[in-house]
Order: structure tokens, then C-alpha cells, then sequence
């Protein structure tokens, strides 16, 4: 029985073994060219670097904000607090804290 169901299912078996003996034949053609490990080092490099710079831009942002945080002395007062809550990046942080709350009571409903 099992042997039929096996026998059933080969033709799909032989596609994806087909499929991955193809991926492997690429693969190993291009660990041994060392042109294509440096064009695709290359392509990873052009990638990561601009990612990698907005990162270290954004360390420096916090870092940034956390030594001005460390200066200041004065009380946050309910007045200023409002008009904070007019600042165009200020709203759209709390639409997102907002939706991201949402969209976690979602799943876990859902879990």
C-alpha cells in the first residue's frame, strides 16, 4: 500500500529532486568561479553598505538625542506635552505605536 502511494507521488518527487540538482550543479559552478564569487560578493557588498550606513546613522541619531536627554534639567510640563502632540513626527509615531498595538491584540486574539 505504502509502495503505491510512494509510486503515486514520483513523478512530483523526481520535479523538485530535478529542481535541487540544479540549484546544487549552480551552485558549485559558481564556488568554483572565482569571478562569479566576486561579482556576487560584489552584489552583497551594494546591498549591505547603504543598510549598514542608515544603521550607524541611526546610532548616532540616539546617541545624539540621549546626551541632549542628559543635559536638560527642566520638568516637562502639561502644556508642553500638548504641544508636542501638534508635531507632525510626533503623530506619526504614536499612528504607529497605535496600529502596532492593534495589530498584536489581533494575533493574539487570534492565538
Amino acid at each position: 500500500m505504502a509502495l503505491f502511494a510512494l509510486l503515486e507521488k514520483l513523478p512530483k518527487l523526481v520535479k523538485y529532486v530535478n529542481a535541487i540538482e540544479q540549484v546544487a550543479d549552480f551552485l558549485e559552478s559558481v564556488g568554483q568561479d572565482k569571478q562569479s564569487q566576486q561579482y556576487l560578493l560584489d552584489g552583497v557588498k551594494a546591498y549591505i553598505t547603504p543598510v549598514a550606513a542608515q544603521m550607524e546613522n541611526g546610532v548616532a541619531v540616539l546617541r545624539e538625542a540621549k546626551e541632549r536627554a542628559e543635559r536638560r534639567h527642566e520638568t516637562v510640563s502639561v502644556f508642553t506635552l500638548l504641544r508636542l502632540m501638534k508635531d507632525p513626527a510626533v503623530q506619526k509615531a504614536l499612528r504607529f505605536a497605535q496600529s502596532l498595538l492593534e495589530v498584536l491584540a489581533e494575533k493574539n486574539r487570534k492565538s
